[in-house]
């Protein structure tokens, strides 16, 4: 618990609530922030903390102190680049699936006017219908007329 981590007065406070936590960052975040702000780690114990959660933690030197504080400042960079990646993945996805799905939407609408155009022909030159007629058999909306005539060859 909380409560046992905060009987420790050494680093390794710090090295045990990494490892309590790893797959928790927010959890950790606020665990650090709330009980070991302004503490500072050993170089060893960074090197503990990074092998044994993946944490990742830097520090300049081998023998190089760590604040507690610039932890959590690097914690929060690192789940906000992975916050990013994730959400460019995902809507990368979404857009993918979207524009497939408008691909087809397109394609039917496409295919249907070109059935409802070769109709307009067949019942021109197959009756003699005009394409105002054809299409005011065919029950194609007023509306519409215009922009098919547009389509079709004139005679």
């Amino acid at each position: 618990s909380d409560q046992a981590l905060l009987c420790f007065e050494s680093e390794l406070r710090e090295v045990l609530a990494f490892i309590k936590y790893a797959d928790d960052r927010q959890k950790l975040m606020r665990f650090l922030d709330r009980y070991c702000k302004g503490r500072t780690i050993s170089g060893n114990a960074v090197d503990v903390i990074n092998a044994f959660t993946k944490a990742k933690m830097k520090r300049a030197q081998q023998k190089q102190e760590v604040k507690m504080c610039q932890a959590i400042i690097e914690l929060k960079q690192i789940a906000r680049e992975e916050g990013e990646r994730k959400g460019k993945r995902e809507g990368e996805r979404k857009g993918k699936r979207e524009g497939i799905k408008e691909g087809k939407k397109e394609g039917e609408k496409k295919g249907k006017l070109d059935t409802l155009l070769a109709n307009i022909r067949s019942l021109n030159k197959t009756l003699g219908l005009t394409y105002e007629e054809a299409m005011k058999a065919l029950r194609v909306p007023k509306a519409k007329r215009e922009e098919l005539l547009k389509l079709l060859p004139t005679t």
